[in-house]
């Protein structure tokens, strides 16, 4: 619709516009197609505003990433080159789940990239996101209680005992 074309203008135009100055827009066609997978997410897929907006802003890092490396076409980056990333963003105390998010940011780009002819070849085809324990401390605890508690009496009954008769 019109109106989502005007705002999607508005957020990354207004946003890319401030930024043209910087090292990361001189040049690097990358930004332009991570734009265009923006007004993709929200004019197709009809995503919600956060993940558009963590898309963007993790695709851009990466592009600006990307460019230090000397890479600044799409086409170029390698799953050496996103390993790299991957690496670095550990390496700079990003959590897990901030780790694992940008993985997904960047598999749903290059899908996207592969999808248009964009690239040959889907550099993310075999990269891992990083594992994401879940939590579930309510029911371990109890488990664990009734572990220890087991083993407790277990030990009490192995105990050798004197007879009072002996």
């Amino acid at each position: 619709s019109k109106s989502r074309k005007r705002a999607a203008a508005g957020i990354w135009g207004v946003w890319v516009q401030k930024k043209k100055n910087c090292a990361v827009y001189r040049g690097n066609k990358m930004i332009d197609e991570i734009n265009s997978f923006t007004t993709y997410l929200q004019e197709v897929k009809h995503t919600a505003k956060n993940t558009e907006v963590s898309y963007h802003r993790d695709l851009v890092q990466m592009a600006g990433f990307m460019e230090k490396m000397g890479i600044t076409h799409v086409e170029k980056v390698t799953k050496t080159s996103l390993n790299s990333y991957i690496l670095y963003l550990e390496k700079e105390g990003f959590s897990i789940s901030t780790v694992s998010r940008n993985v997904a940011s960047m598999k749903a780009y290059f899908h996207y990239a592969f999808g248009r002819r964009l690239i040959e070849k889907d550099p993310t085809r075999t990269i891992k996101a990083p594992h994401i324990e879940k939590r579930v401390t309510g029911v371990l605890t109890q488990l664990q209680t009734a572990v220890a508690s087991a083993e407790r009496l277990f030990a009490v009954i192995d105990e050798p005992t004197e007879r009072p008769d002996a």
